[in-house]
């Protein structure tokens, strides 16, 4: 009895450390997610003697403490009084928002202009931001005392500007946030407004032209300026769209794909992932051949759940550095197995590489660990990359007008790829069915053929497949 009444009490202690970590882990979910915040800002900027002036109020404000991220380049960064409580949350340091009732502080700050203003200029991250929260509501006034004349825009929608003796004025306002500044000498009209687009030109649309710009279904629901001027046509900005001219077959096309790349950091060679992330978030397809025939495999692939689940993953990664191998990430998490789909399919150019899976184990050869060593999985047979493997195991490799040649000192091959047979050391062997098999230029051999031609042993274990050569070989 008493052993049967400590066991009790044990297993109650148990419990209750469970139940206490597991409340430890809610408590800090909750916490995380409460951290994030929404609110309001209103920024006056005005031009004069080669510097933006910038009053920034930050409205509905939550209590808690909130972090300020300057501008890069900003400079005589103070608070800015209108009211005795412009700015009562504002820490001595400047860089944060204490914890505190007052939902409405001030902040002033300036931004050289280092060149004076001539054809184009586009300033990137002008306006302060807070660290963690996102922007509901933004106005934005801009007033050039230098009467600069030409066209202001941030991204936001225009709504008013005026023309006085002294200086130019311009008031924008819309939802979301805003961090860039454009200006170009020629004073292009809006040819074309509706809530996601304002279209400046310096030729008015047609119908036809302004019907295709009604039917775009843009990814982001905030408004984007669409500027048509081919000397500005590389720039690309949160917000704004720039496009060389409107031709109608690709313009629709160009505005979708221009608009999500503004809206994200791609690192380099993300063609294709650019296109299959405005394809999913636009729910069309977009771009190159391949880049729909990857759309479609994917689509055809994935469940509703997981499809709705992968969307909202990419709505997630604008704030981050987005490359090839994230989007593996972000896409072998969705799927709950390991893929490499982005990141091989951007590496062979036009070639499209299947959607396939990944064995997640540490391939070890000779007990070294083999990072670059693929082990895929395609329809029932397990393959492993022909390259690494190979050299590791003393071959040479070769493509030849009779197929593939695999050899050493001692031993050669010849796989003709389209044929049932392959050759060794100069004798046929007729098979049902290849070895090696290509898949997007990359070769790969099936696990069984590894083990009987090229004489290794193979072992698996929980966390490892350890590779060996035979005692024969």
């Amino acid at each position: 009895m008493k052993l049967a009444s400590g066991l009790v009490s044990l297993l109650l202690f148990m419990n209750i450390i469970m139940l206490f970590f597991q409340y430890q882990v809610y408590s800090t979910s909750l916490n995380e997610k409460e951290s994030a915040f929404s609110y309001s800002q209103e920024v006056s900027v005005t031009y004069r003697d080669q510097r933006f002036f910038i009053q920034h109020k930050f409205t509905q404000l939550p209590k808690n403490e909130m972090t300020i991220t300057w501008p890069l380049h900003s400079e005589n960064r103070a608070c800015f009084i209108e009211n005795g409580d412009s700015c009562s949350r504002l820490s001595e340091d400047l860089y944060a928002f204490e914890e505190g009732e007052n939902a409405e502080q001030h902040i002033s700050y300036e931004i050289p202009v280092k060149d004076p203003l001539t054809k184009q200029q586009l300033w990137k991250g002008v306006f302060a931001t807070l660290t963690g929260g996102s922007v509901s509501h933004s106005m934005v006034h801009v007033t050039d005392v230098t009467k600069s004349k030409g066209l202001w825009l941030t991204g936001l929608p225009a709504i008013g500007k005026e023309s006085l003796s002294l200086v130019d004025y311009k008031l924008f306002n819309g939802k979301g946030g805003v961090t860039d500044l454009y200006w170009q000498q020629d004073d292009y009209p809006a040819v074309f407004k509706d809530h996601q687009l304002s279209i400046y030109a310096d030729q008015p649309l047609t119908d036809e032209t302004k019907n295709t710009f009604k039917d775009i279904n843009l990814a982001d629901s905030k408004h984007v300026a669409v500027i048509v001027n081919n000397q500005a046509s590389d720039l690309q900005a949160n917000r704004f769209v720039f496009i060389p001219a409107i031709e109608i077959p690709t313009v629709k096309n160009d505005i979708i794909l221009k608009s999500v790349q503004s809206s994200y950091s791609f690192s380099a060679n993300t063609t294709h992932s650019i296109e299959v992330i405005a394809s999913f978030l636009t729910n069309q397809t977009i771009g190159s051949e391949k880049s729909k025939r990857m759309y479609d495999e994917l689509m055809t692939y994935m469940t509703t759940s997981q499809i709705e689940e992968w969307i909202d993953q990419l709505k997630s990664l604008k704030s981050e550095a987005v490359s090839p191998k994230l989007l593996d990430e972000v896409l072998t998490k969705t799927l709950n197995q390991k893929t490499s789909f982005f990141e091989l399919n951007e590496q062979l150019g036009d070639k499209q590489f299947p959607l396939l899976f990944e064995d997640t184990r540490t391939v070890y050869i000779n007990e070294l660990e083999q990072k670059n060593m693929k082990v895929i999985f395609n329809d029932g047979r397990v393959l492993y990359s022909v390259e690494p493997m190979m050299s590791l195991l003393g071959y040479t490799m070769d493509k030849g007008k009779n197929g593939y040649y695999i050899k050493n000192a001692a031993r050669s091959f010849r796989f003709p790829m389209i044929e049932p047979f392959y050759v060794f050391n100069e004798r046929r062997y007729e098979v049902l069915s290849q070895p090696i098999e290509e898949l997007a230029g990359a070769y790969y051999i099936e696990e069984s053929w590894l083990i009987r031609l090229f004489l290794v042993d193979i072992q698996k274990e929980e966390g490892r497949i350890n590779i060996t050569p035979s005692a024969l070989f």
